[in-house]
């Protein structure tokens, strides 16, 4: 951020027994403003090293995690005063607060819009739990330990976002989980956590499928009389009601499913977050082939109209809102906190405990209203939302800390209007109004006359694995070489009448005559994989998302560049079952390699382009898991690969 460059508070949304969460602003040089979220540590912590350091861990871990599914955080630093965390605004709401609005309506979210944002969650934590540190390649190992509604954020264009990782296990935390505590809330914990037992990704996997549960039942799932009885209850892993009772939407299939996820032995469940989200993903190609995310964003945005309109006009007075001068703030151009050098007292712990999930539903009914509901939803929650912490007699101490989360949305910009040479506004008003007018025309008689095709949607394709061969109609598509999806359908304007722009995420062009009268077929194979296909038209805007099944063993295979002249290359697997690049910084996860075959990985050094140092690598990967991936090291400068584990 430059040096004059600084943070807005704005309004408060929520406060805790140690930090408060503000609506905020940056502002930048030329005008430019931009709406974020501040999480800061409440004055009289400020001096607390070791609540500093908890807080640092938070910023510092999810810094890493740059995910379309997971919460931004931009940094921490000194904001009026006190230490902060600056995270990205999203326009919308919490779980929590949209299961809420669902109660009170008389509403529920359907099945596919369940199964979608726990689809969405389970990719931003697949992302977490594989992240692997930037200098050593050593994995984090992130386990997020409090998935919980009041941490997963769904914006008004439908998109799901996980937030508060202040509690995750990573193996580059500041701070240690001492033995016997305990932190997360007890009604989303899994056996081993509330055990106090060794957690990993499959904890969080639990968790999400209690928060399904409880979406699809409208009740909570492990909720007792007292806070005894929710331990016992999950410690037991004790479910006293059969979901296809509460919903008569579910069946058999969808039952299985989520009491997979829910099972008590973790060697029972999905082995990861991505294995989760791929079940759900199929089960709503299978089951609900027309949901898109738009039907979420929509129903989003007519549940909650009033929180929509109060929100467009917090926005507008916080973007409108003179900026105070140095002289009116004088903590606007202080200096971030200088270094990192922080003493933490290992003797210490900090404890924390959540406000029950309803504050008026009758006792061990489970309601999702509540009277203390937060004016807005903050992104990331407060920091220690939902800890607990218990001694070696089962006590439990209590900060009695709100749980807060914030909502989501867009960038924002504004920028100054600087002098111009207009010798007057009135004809720069006329000129933008001319050119208006004239584009509107064009449009318009483009249109009728048909020069941009008629019933021609865009048309989005993303698959798992997203490395394919596609056939469309028959024809391969892009002389039948694999690509990396998503694949996007675009018209081309002025290039013959239904005609179609195909571009892959390598920015591959193919090109194909799409009838909107008529049912297009799609194919898409893999090695190793079912092939799946896709039937369609053109008449509106269409994104789907496919599944391939696999039909052998994957076996997880992790690439690492270990060069001092080269900081990446580019790796081409067999027939180009995997082309993507490999960076020195950060090992390449190859998620989808068959297990036990023989695989030849090409090396290209110079790009594609060059045939320059190019070598190739034998491989046989039999790795079972991604705790213990199969290790392939290249080494570019004497052209040959190593496989440490072997």
């Amino acid at each position: 951020m430059a040096a004059n460059s600084r943070y807005m508070l704005y309004k408060k949304v929520a406060r805790g027994g140690m930090a408060e969460i503000y609506l905020g602003k940056q502002i930048g040089e030329d005008g430019f403003q931009r709406i974020c979220c501040i999480k800061r540590i409440l004055p009289h912590y400020a001096q607390d090293q070791e609540f500093i350091e908890m807080f640092r861990d938070e910023a510092h871990i999810c810094k890493r995690l740059q995910h379309a599914n997971i919460v931004r955080v931009e940094g921490f630093e000194e904001v009026e005063g006190s230490y902060a965390i600056i995270m990205e605004f999203i326009n919308g709401g919490d779980l929590r607060t949209v299961l809420s609005s669902c109660e009170k309506q008389n509403h529920r979210l359907s099945i596919p819009m369940t199964l979608y944002i726990i689809a969405e969650a389970a990719r931003g934590l697949h992302f977490a739990h594989c992240k692997v540190d930037d200098l050593t390649g050593k994995p984090l190992e992130i386990v997020h330990r409090d998935i919980s509604p009041q941490n997963i954020l769904i914006s008004f264009e439908g998109e799901v976002k996980v937030t508060d990782f202040g509690i995750a296990d990573a193996d580059s935390k500041a701070t240690e989980t001492k033995p016997g505590i305990v932190k997360g809330k007890y009604s989303y914990m899994s056996p081993e956590q509330i055990s106090a037992m060794a957690v990993d990704a499959r904890t969080d996997v639990f968790a999400l499928a209690i928060v399904l549960w409880e979406m699809i039942a409208m009740k909570r799932l492990f909720q007792g009389e007292n806070e005894v009885m929710t331990i016992q209850k999950v410690r037991a892993c004790q479910i006293s009601d059969d979901l296809r009772k509460l919903n008569s939407k579910v069946d058999n299939e969808l039952y299985q499913l989520i009491m997979k996820g829910l099972h008590k032995d973790p060697r029972g469940r999905f082995s990861s977050a991505a294995e989760f989200e791929k079940a759900l993903r199929k089960y709503i190609n299978k089951r609900y082939a027309d949901f898109t995310v738009n039907d979420l964003g929509e129903f989003i945005k007519n549940l909650m109209k009033s929180r929509l309109k109060e929100m467009q006009q917090e926005i507008k007075s916080l973007l409108s809102k003179k900026v105070p001068t140095p002289q009116q703030n004088p903590f606007m151009n202080n200096a971030p906190p200088g270094g990192s050098n922080f003493q933490v007292d290992p003797s210490r712990s900090a404890s924390f405990d959540p406000r029950p999930f309803s504050q008026t539903g009758a006792r061990g009914q489970g309601s999702f209203s509540g009277q203390h509901q937060p004016e807005f939803s903050v992104v990331g929650g407060v920091p220690g939302t939902g800890r607990h912490s218990i001694n070696n007699r089962g006590q439990r101490s209590n900060d009695g800390l709100r749980s807060a989360s914030l909502p989501g949305g867009q960038q924002y910009r504004q920028s100054t209007r600087r002098s111009h040479s207009y010798s007057s506004p009135v004809g720069a008003y006329m000129l933008v109004f001319f050119l208006a007018l004239v584009l509107g025309l064009i449009g318009y008689v483009g249109v009728k006359k048909g020069f941009f095709g008629s019933g021609m949607g865009k048309i989005r394709i993303s698959t798992t694995p997203d490395n394919v061969t596609v056939t469309l109609n028959n024809k391969p598509l892009f002389g039948g070489r694999y690509v990396k999806t998503p694949l996007e359908f675009a018209p081309s304007n002025g290039k013959g009448k239904n005609r179609y722009r195909i571009v892959s995420k390598q920015n591959f062009e193919d090109s194909a005559f799409l009838s909107p009268d008529k049912s297009n077929v799609l194919v898409v194979r893999r090695t190793g994989f079912k092939e799946e296909k896709y039937v369609f038209k053109t008449d509106k805007d269409t994104e789907r998302f496919l599944v391939l099944d696999k039909v052998v063993d994957i076996a997880p295979t992790r690439l690492r560049l270990k060069s001092k002249r080269y900081q990446s290359v580019w790796v081409r697997m067999d027939n180009g079952e995997i082309t993507d690049r490999v960076d020195a910084s950060e090992p390449y996860d190859a998620r989808d390699i068959t297990f036990g075959d023989v695989h030849v990985f090409y090396i290209y050094p110079n790009g594609f382009r060059s045939k320059e140092g190019v070598f190739s690598c034998r491989v046989i990967p039999r790795a079972k898991n991604w705790i213990a991936p199969y290790l392939v090291d290249i080494y570019p400068e004497v052209r040959k690969c190593t496989f440490p584990r072997e």
